[in-house]
């Protein structure tokens, strides 16, 4: 049997010579981390081009129909704002101020009324009305004066004022309504009688508690003492042809008559 000669590695032949080992540096195999972790590979799917465009059609769809029922229900909402309004506008006239009507050639048919006072010599005092009105009234409990309504819903009242009435005599002072608006005032001619006229073309309210928003009204002198008062109004509220009416105030005031007093 024979020795087996053992060969000596460059290494150990280095050593025994006295050389330095230079070790080299380890080389690290790279680790495949998807094996490690065992991570099942997929495929990124690019999204479709067809699904947004057909959400944007969609929401788009959407918009338009609702603009289409907000434009039809705001055309049913506008009509009946527009007529809640025309019907608002135009008050019911109530039947304290309802007008008479009158029938052609009625206008000229007259009656004779007598003014309501305190004293026998202003309760003499006549005017004419239009047969188809309605006879005046007592506007308040002691009747300071008397009203009916005229054609086109005007107030007509007539009272009588100054010495020994319910009224004083406002000659010679400044009228004003029960608020204290002042009345434009001036002297003339109605009806070939000199009286005081004033007018008053404001939301006012008179005596009798009623509200107005325009007045016209004449005092007729009867002696220095006292006047018989005839005025008409547009009541508040009401609808009325004030100009229409106006002409039949000038008609009773001219057919006033006075009784005759001493000079």
């Amino acid at each position: 049997m024979t020795d087996s000669i053992e060969e000596k590695t460059p290494a150990q032949k280095a050593q025994e010579a006295g050389l330095a080992i230079e070790e080299a540096p380890e080389v690290i195999t790279p680790v495949d981390y998807h094996h490690l972790l065992d991570v099942p590979h997929s495929v990124v799917k690019k999204p479709r081009r067809f699904k947004w465009v057909g959400n944007l059609m969609f929401v788009c769809l959407l918009f338009g129909l609702g603009i289409w029922l907000s434009s039809q229900l705001r055309f049913f909402v506008a009509e009946d704002v527009v007529s809640e309004n025309t019907e608002s506008t135009i008050s019911p006239t109530p039947f304290l101020f309802a007008s008479p009507t009158v029938a052609a050639g009625e206008i000229n048919k007259t009656q004779t009324v007598t003014v309501s006072a305190i004293g026998s010599l202003l309760h003499s005092v006549t005017y004419q009305l239009p047969q188809s009105i309605l006879l005046p009234v007592c506007d308040g409990a002691t009747c300071p004066s008397s009203g009916t309504n005229l054609f086109g819903g005007t107030r007509f009242t007539a009272a009588a004022r100054g010495k020994g009435e319910r009224l004083p005599d406002f000659r010679g002072a400044i009228l004003t309504d029960a608020n204290g608006k002042e009345f434009t005032m001036r002297q003339t001619r109605v009806g070939g009688k000199d009286v005081y006229e004033y007018i008053g073309d404001f939301v006012g309210r008179t005596g009798g508690g009623y509200q107005f928003t325009k007045m016209r009204g004449v005092l007729v002198p009867v002696t220095d003492t006292v006047s018989v008062e005839f005025n008409h109004f547009s009541p508040a509220g009401v609808v009325s042809d004030f100009a229409a009416d106006d002409r039949v105030f000038d008609q009773i005031i001219s057919s006033v008559k006075l009784p005759a007093t001493e000079k």
